[in-house]
């Protein structure tokens, strides 16, 4: 939960960090917090998970043994069927259609009823959707 709360918390130190150039350097806390999850994930949650699952008062064996051997082989599958997808999967094509016009639409010009039918909509077009800002009240 802390991890969690640091990484939800570190979004609004990046903010104020750039905004006022703190000097932090946000890419390396990114990096830790990032590999920090990483590590979490692959190799403490799992041996967490193990230790308590190898808990056998009948059998001699460590529990501590038991939960490393056990870690270290879920950790060693994981990383092998990562990599091979990344090796056979690891590319991925995206069809981009590029649209340009070179048409220019006036929307006070009423010769257009296709861009917006809407007479409502089209008269503050007319208008210049000119608004004054409302003043917000202080609590």
């Amino acid at each position: 939960m802390t991890l969690a709360a640091w990484v939800v918390l570190a979004l609004p130190l990046d903010v104020a960090n750039t905004k006022v150039d703190g000097g932090l350097r946000i890419d390396v806390i990114w990096q830790i917090l990032y590999t920090t999850i990483a590590v979490f994930c692959i190799a403490v949650i799992p041996f967490a998970i193990f230790y308590y699952e190898s808990e056998d008062p009948d059998s001699n064996k460590s529990q501590l043994m038991s939960a490393l051997k056990w870690t270290v082989l879920s950790t060693f599958v994981s990383l092998f069927f990562t990599f091979m997808m990344w090796a056979f999967l690891g590319e991925a094509e995206v069809p981009i259609a590029q649209l340009s016009s070179n048409m220019l639409i006036d929307l006070k010009d009423d010769s257009y009823p296709h861009v917006c039918s809407n007479p409502a909509v089209r008269a503050r077009a007319r208008a210049g959707f000119a608004r004054k800002p409302r003043a917000r009240a202080l609590a």
